[in-house]
């Protein structure tokens, strides 16, 4: 064994994943970091994770940062967030980032603003109920804001 005790990886799809899980079943990742948010809910990449025992773990979870270009939406923007946002009481973020967290999903939201810091560590005194969730999840649209293909002429793959 190494002096790693935990690997993570990133952006990897459920094939290239499964190769590496196959080719290497008794040093597994701990870990899989992949772009996901409201847009772009990776549905089968989670799945696959949890049967692996991998955790899969969100950034870019409230679908903007960098990457998110001048004339794209963010889901916080999104109607369908802003209402279920207003019937709890709180910010599209929070909703965004509630989902995340009752997906089962880790995520690691940036911000410089402390107000921001905040807001987004109070999202326990909430929860989405059942329709909030069936309607957090007719938002996908398989939208990525990452897209090194079209930054560096890497393909993603997904």
């Amino acid at each position: 064994m190494g002096l790693a005790k935990n690997v993570g990886v990133c952006n990897m799809n459920v094939q290239l994943l499964h190769e590496l899980c196959a080719g290497n079943p008794f040093s597994m990742p701990s870990l899989l970091q992949c772009e996901s948010h409201p847009y772009l809910q990776q549905d089968g990449l989670i799945n696959y994770c949890r049967m692996q025992g991998i955790q899969f773990q969100a950034y870019s979870p409230l679908g903007y940062g960098e990457f998110k270009g001048d004339t794209e939406i963010s889901p916080v923007l999104d109607e369908v967030i802003k209402e279920i946002a207003a019937k709890h009481s709180v910010s599209a973020a929070q909703v965004c980032l509630r989902w995340t967290n009752q997906r089962g999903v880790a995520t690691m939201p940036f911000t410089l603003k402390e107000n921001e810091m905040v807001e987004n560590l109070n999202i326990f005194d909430f929860t989405l109920d059942d329709n909030d969730m069936q309607r957090m999840q007719g938002l996908d649209l398989g939208h990525h804001y990452l897209r090194p293909e079209a930054w560096y002429g890497l393909p993603y793959w997904s």
